[in-house]
């Protein structure tokens, strides 16, 4: 018998762990409530963010800041060692992947002026054996990069808001 009511008591106190579990929390993040700054669109050609749009190679991978942070799109290139950020601010480091070795990179930096005045930073590094083929890449990607208020983007704000 004593066997038989140490399973009903396991069982009970697996039921009230289950239970604690799935309680909601009283107090999620600040963040998690309302979310700083506005989303950004990836597409499988484009980034479309609040202050610009840039294309991007098929087989590059999409990196976006912090929704608390300024607005900032790191292109990683297969492999990972040639980058791409394209941002709403200054950069105050070069980027670098950890994966690589920095001495082995050269670095290109320009910025994108809009016709209101805005300006976008864009900094690119890549290993000096890839230069070559990068600064095609790194060209398009430039070039590409436009004022997303002169794009006709639905507006994806839920009604009311």
């Amino acid at each position: 018998m004593n066997h038989r009511l140490l399973q009903l008591l396991s069982v009970v106190l697996l039921l009230l762990v289950a239970a604690t579990a799935c309680a909601p929390v009283q107090n999620p993040p600040e963040l998690l409530i309302n979310t700083p700054g506005p989303g950004v669109t990836v597409t499988s050609e484009e980034v479309i963010t609040p202050i610009f749009v840039v294309d991007y190679p098929a087989d590059w991978r999409v990196l976006t800041s912090p929704a608390d942070q300024p607005v900032s799109v790191t292109l990683v290139a297969p492999g990972d060692c040639e980058l791409i950020v394209v941002s709403s601010v200054n950069l105050t480091a070069q980027p670098f992947s950890p994966s690589c070795n920095q001495k082995d990179m050269k670095v290109e930096t320009t910025v994108v002026t809009f016709e209101d005045g805005g300006q976008v930073v864009v900094v690119g590094v890549a290993r000096e054996s890839e230069y070559e083929g990068f600064l095609q890449v790194w060209e398009r990607i430039v070039a590409s990069v436009e004022d997303v208020s002169l794009r006709d983007i639905p507006d994806t704000a839920p009604s009311g808001s």
